[in-house]
C-alpha cells in the first residue's frame, strides 16, 4: 500500500471515532436528562437497571472509539515509514480519549447518585 492509502485509512478511523464521540454525547445527554428529571422518583431496581444499561453502552462506545483510534494511529505510523515527510502527531490521543470517556462515565454516575441522595 502507498502512504496515501494508509493516511486515508487513518482518517477513516478518526472519522469513526468522531462518530463514536457524537454517539457517546447523545447517550450521556439522555442519561443526564433522565437523572435530573426523574432520578429521585425511580426505584432502586430501576436505577440499577438504568445504570447497568448506561454503563454497558458507554463502555461499548468507548471501546469502539479506542479500536478506531488505535487502528488509525497504526496506519499513520505505517504511512510515516513509507513517506519520511509525514509525522505522527497522535501519540497520546488514545490515552486522552480513554481518560475523558471514563471521566464522563464516572461523573454522570456520580450525578445520578447525587440526585438520589441530596444533602439536607
Amino acid at each position: 500500500m502507498t502512504a496515501y492509502e494508509y493516511m486515508d485509512l487513518a482518517y477513516s478511523g478518526f472519522s469513526s471515532t468522531a462518530t463514536m464521540v457524537s454517539l457517546l454525547i447523545a447517550v450521556l445527554s439522555g442519561y443526564l436528562v433522565v437523572a435530573y428529571a426523574i432520578g429521585s422518583n425511580l426505584t432502586r431496581v430501576q436505577v440499577t437497571v438504568l445504570n447497568i444499561a448506561y454503563s454497558i453502552w458507554s463502555i461499548y462506545i468507548l471501546l469502539s472509539g479506542i479500536i478506531s483510534l488505535t487502528r488509525a494511529r497504526h496506519h499513520i505510523i505505517l504511512a510515516a515509514e513509507l513517506d519520511q515527510q509525514l509525522s505522527s502527531p497522535v501519540a497520546y490521543v488514545v490515552h486522552d480519549y480513554v481518560s475523558i470517556g471514563l471521566m464522563l462515565l464516572l461523573t454522570s454516575l456520580w450525578f445520578m447518585w447525587s440526585v438520589r441522595h441530596p444533602k439536607t
